[in-house]
């Protein structure tokens, strides 16, 4: 099984935000190829810079094993949920860094 994470403009394709989404990935045995979603937060406001530039923060980690044998995985991606304030040529304001472990 692999798991992975992504932003999608699925929940509001013409408007400025974004959603974060994970899932996994799985071959059963039979050959079968198989995905499976969930959705993280959404909604996230786009406040990319002038260049269309909003961030590269969306990285997917190993994050450990919890108390019950699962594995934990943290993921860290672009967050302008404070607004977008300004927009300058190479930044914007806000662009902050947001967290989720699952």
């Amino acid at each position: 099984m692999w798991k992975l994470a992504y932003t999608t403009r699925e929940d509001n394709p013409g408007g400025n935000t974004v959603s974060v989404r994970q899932g996994n990935l799985a071959v059963l045995q039979n050959g079968t190829r198989i995905f499976i979603p969930f959705s993280l937060p959404g909604g996230l406001l786009v406040c990319p810079d002038l260049r269309g530039y909003w961030g590269d923060y969306n990285e997917l980690q190993f994050a450990g094993i919890d108390q019950n044998g699962n594995a934990q995985f943290m993921l860290t991606f672009s967050d302008s949920s404070k607004g977008c304030l300004t927009r300058w040529e190479y930044t914007s304001h806000h662009v902050h860094v947001t967290s989720v472990v699952f």
